[in-house]
């Protein structure tokens, strides 16, 4: 199994559609969840997992998730209201973080059979960074495809989709990446720069990361191509990579950077 995950708000959806194109593989298309205004092209998150990860993070709550099945234009009052109380759970994960262990623990059993089912296959959530190491544990992980982005840019999206506080938004953002690094050594993971594929000095090297990913070799033709095709202007309007962002924020990006720049730890075709 392929795991694409990384901070909400982080281009998991764009680069897991990336490597959908590559490999050709959409056979669980059926089973993803719909797009929206946020994501217009769809999250490519499975629903199965993403149900059993939201019932290991937020408990009793989780059941609301299947109403995200509801674009939001299709959302009632009584709809929306069960998602903000989901959404307020899965803030007290920053304050609660020991009871993940004790969930995941306790439904170790439903990830053994999930990961069953869709072993081989491409898995996209990014509640995956929060729970990694036990789907470790659950299930047989080829790789990890974690996906970052300029915190910066992560807190003005959470703030713009969700209302929340420049300061809550970094603390998720910080929240997300140490909880995923703690675990990292487990798992042979590759880092995606989400910024780098708006930055035509960089964007192929971020392609050919992808190919890396599935095992291909890389076509630069096929990658110019597929990545029009999927990449459009719309998805950013500017780069924020020298905005100034608070100083442990600033720590936690520059060791996500750090990773991504030691090629050499997984890479045979980047040398």
């Amino acid at each position: 199994m392929i795991i694409i995950t990384g901070m909400h708000r982080s281009g998991t959806s764009m680069i897991t559609n990336l490597l959908l194109e590559i490999s050709d593989d959409y056979q669980q298309a059926s089973s993803y969840i719909q797009g929206d205004i946020w994501n217009q092209r769809g999250y490519f998150e499975n629903m199965e997992f993403v149900i059993l990860n939201n019932c290991i993070l937020i408990g009793n709550f989780a059941h609301s998730s299947a109403l995200r099945r509801y674009p939001p234009e299709k959302r009632s009052q009584l709809i929306r209201f069960f998602i903000s109380i989901s959404n307020l759970k899965y803030l007290m994960l920053i304050i609660f973080p020991a009871q993940i262990h004790k969930n995941a623990m306790n439904r170790m059993s439903d990830m053994v059979e999930l990961g069953k089912q869709y072993q081989g296959q491409i898995i996209k959530d990014p509640r995956f960074s929060l729970l990694i190491d036990y789907w470790n544990q659950a299930t047989n992980i080829n790789r990890v495809v974690f996906c970052f982005r300029h915190p910066y840019e992560v807190m003005c999206s959470l703030k713009k989709k969700y209302s929340l506080l420049p300061q809550i938004g970094y603390q998720l953002w910080s929240f997300h990446n140490v909880q995923f690094l703690k675990a990292s050594h487990s798992v042979e993971t590759i880092f995606i720069n989400f910024n780098n594929f708006f930055d035509p000095m960089n964007h192929l090297n971020e392609m050919k990361r992808l190919y890396c990913v599935l095992d291909k070799e890389f076509d630069q033709q096929q990658a110019e191509i597929i990545k029009k095709k999927i990449i459009l202007g719309k998805f950013k309007n500017q780069v924020y990579i020298n905005q100034k962002i608070p100083h442990r924020v600033q720590t936690i990006y520059s060791r996500l950077l750090e990773l991504h720049a030691d090629e050499e730890r997984w890479d045979r075709n980047l040398r």
